[in-house]
């Protein structure tokens, strides 16, 4: 799945001192190889101090509105 045209990417995590340590770290390294190894350029990883697997969705959600928000305003700009 490592190609430069894939969708775009957010991961989501939560804080690994409340949550699996290894989480934050697995995932920086999937948006790291994602963007290096494959130059998929639109991978973002967001570590979520304060917030574990359980209750991270409450602000990512935020976040990937945000997201949705900028590719909407993209297609709509010439």
């Amino acid at each position: 799945h490592l190609t430069p045209d894939a969708a775009p990417i957010r991961l989501y995590v939560g804080d690994g001192d409340l949550d699996w340590p290894a989480r934050a770290e697995e995932n920086r390294l999937l948006a790291s190889s994602l963007t290096r190894l494959a130059g998929h350029q639109d991978t973002r990883c967001y570590v979520l101090p304060g917030y574990g697997h359980g209750d991270v969705y409450v602000p990512a959600l935020v976040l990937l509105l945000k997201h949705l928000w900028e590719i909407e305003n993209r297609k709509k700009t010439p």
